[in-house]
């Protein structure tokens, strides 16, 4: 069966939005948002950033829901920014607080994350 004309375009066409609709749903959900939170270590070297992942527009969400939304937790150098450690968590508001030490922090909800030397 060979395609000519019209039936050709329309086949086109459709491969076409149908490539744009697998983009658009694998941005949607692999796009996050301004922090959330941050936290830094009392030296200064380290943060721990909690970033929401981004809401979509035609989601639906309830008033003081923001914090309900899923995202990843980040420990990353404060100079250059360079991420050593990552996590999704089903609900940003859950890490509210870290607790640093000298070759750890501690983040609750997601247990101990080694500090680099």
């Amino acid at each position: 069966m060979r395609l000519e004309g019209p039936k050709k375009l329309m086949w086109l066409l459709m491969l076409f939005s149908v490539g744009i609709c697998v983009y658009m749903l694998y941005y949607a959900a692999n796009t996050f948002g301004e922090p959330y939170r941050s936290f830094s270590s009392p030296d200064g070297q380290y943060q721990v950033m909690v970033y929401p992942k981004r809401q979509q527009e035609w989601t639906m969400t309830m008033p003081g829901q923001g914090g309900d939304v899923p995202g990843i937790v980040r420990l990353c150098k404060t100079e250059g920014g360079h991420c050593l450690k990552q996590q999704r968590v089903e609900m940003v508001r859950i890490v509210d607080w870290v607790s640093w030490a000298t070759t750890n922090v501690h983040i609750n909800a997601l247990g101990d994350w080694n500090l680099p030397r």
